[in-house]
């Protein structure tokens, strides 16, 4: 990541050597006028002062490579090229770099999915102070990737990660998610004893520090605004306030907080119920990839709220949510191939996207895979499946009568396995994990 506020330069004669074999004055260019050129968009000027000092050793500069071939600044975007240059810069003892490559590894963007690279550079530049990677190393030990599961640790690196004291003011540097993670730790005494008063107290840093960025202009910092209110952390719960600030985020670049304002449109809170609304929100939203508000539009379009119902719409936006990863839009994807609506009758098309949703955990999707693989219907017969399915279903189902009929049905499959079955059905259900995607 490049950073204006260098101390170390290659030396004079480093310099002077540099030019002597180099023609070009953009070639003899200083750092100062690389970033120079940086910051007034001229890339091309930038990238040739940039490779002559990288080439010299210059970790500052390879790191800002790496930063201009994964932004295709002045080169091809090349995430590949750019975790090439971060691993340079990072060897050279760059905590920037090694941050960044952390977040190449940690998302398998460029290189390979590693989490045990990823904990590796995290771990290299949050100790060398960089705030980014305290919050990817207490992430990686909450979720036990590439390091043990360990809650105290997490709460360790959150804490640095957050600035280290939750009643700093909101000019002091800290990350705000990483405080609302660690509010969150207190609140569930995960890591740390349970104490409400200082997870109050990190919620109410989170809170200044994203309010501080929003007021900045930072449209996605306005959204975690919004949640914070939403969810009443750091704050009594306003959701009036979290509309507005959902409002807010959208004018400033942020067209995914549009789908948590249509949810509060389509159930009336903190704003009047008005599914016209919600459908402009969510539209806005989808058209700009957000998976979950392409599945919310399709439940207007099925159901007829706010919008004219249209199952063939409906599929339509449900599909774009599916394959964006939402599981609802998979399920409702599902339901329209199942009855026929708006799409050809598919059972197989019907339990390809059930399994989808199912495989992240709704419940509703594995109930409804589970009757499929007990009758056949779309998919083999098959009743250890069965019993697989509507085991998770009866344990994650809201309504008692519906989590009450999916333990009945999945009874019934039980009684006829045999002991062999019955063994390798429960085995799966112990094992079971959602997917993530």
């Amino acid at each position: 990541m490049i950073r204006f506020d260098r101390i170390v330069r290659p030396s004079a004669l480093s310099l002077a050597a540099a030019c002597a074999l180099m023609l070009s004055s953009s070639a003899c260019a200083t750092m100062d006028d690389a970033d120079a050129a940086y910051r007034r968009g001229d890339y091309a000027a930038a990238l040739t002062a940039y490779q002559s000092y990288a080439a010299q050793g210059n970790a500052e500069a390879q790191d800002t490579l790496g930063d201009m071939y994964f932004k295709g600044q002045g080169v091809p975007q090349d995430h590949a090229q750019a975790a090439s240059w971060y691993r340079k810069a990072a060897e050279g003892g760059n905590r920037y770099a090694a941050a960044d490559l952390g977040d190449l590894y940690a998302d398998g963007d460029g290189v390979e999915q590693d989490y045990v690279e990823a904990a590796k550079w995290y771990s290299q530049a949050a100790q060398a102070g960089s705030l980014p990677a305290a919050q990817g190393l207490a992430d990686l030990y909450v979720e036990g990737h590439g390091v043990a599961q360990d809650y105290a640790q997490a709460a360790t690196w959150y804490q640095k990660a957050a600035g280290g004291d939750p009643l700093l003011s909101a000019s002091a540097p800290g990350r705000p998610k990483a405080a609302v993670q660690l509010g969150d730790l207190y609140a569930e005494g995960q890591g740390v004893p349970q104490d409400s008063k200082l997870a109050s107290a990190w919620y109410r840093r989170g809170l200044d520090l994203y309010r501080k960025a929003a007021e900045g202009g930072d449209g996605v910092a306005a959204e975690h605004l919004g949640d914070l209110y939403a969810k009443g952390k750091g704050s009594a719960q306003d959701l009036g306030k979290a509309a507005e600030w959902y409002r807010k985020a959208i004018s400033l670049g942020d067209p995914a907080a549009g789908d948590k304002l249509g949810d509060l449109y389509a159930k009336g809170e903190g704003v009047g119920q008005d599914f016209q609304q919600a459908a402009v929100w969510y539209r806005k939203a989808a058209e700009a990839g957000d998976a979950s508000a392409a599945g919310s539009l399709g439940d207007l379009y099925a159901d007829g709220h706010g919008v004219k119902q249209d199952y063939a719409e409906a599929a339509v936006w449900y599909r774009k949510g599916a394959e964006g990863g939402d599981p609802w839009a998979a399920e409702g994807l599902g339901d329209l191939y199942a009855d026929g609506k708006g799409v050809p009758a598919d059972d197989a098309q019907a339990a390809a996207w059930y399994r989808k949703a199912a495989e992240k955990g709704n419940a509703t999707a594995q109930y409804a895979l589970g009757e499929m693989y007990k009758s056949g219907e779309g998919v083999p017969e098959d009743a250890v499946q069965a019993y697989l399915w509507l085991s998770l279903a009866a344990q994650n189902l809201k309504s008692d009568a519906s989590r009450n009929d999916a333990a009945a049905a999945r009874d019934a499959v039980f009684e006829d396995l045999n002991d062999d079955d019955k063994a390798e059905a429960q085995r799966l259900v112990q094992q079971w994990k959602p997917t993530s995607k």
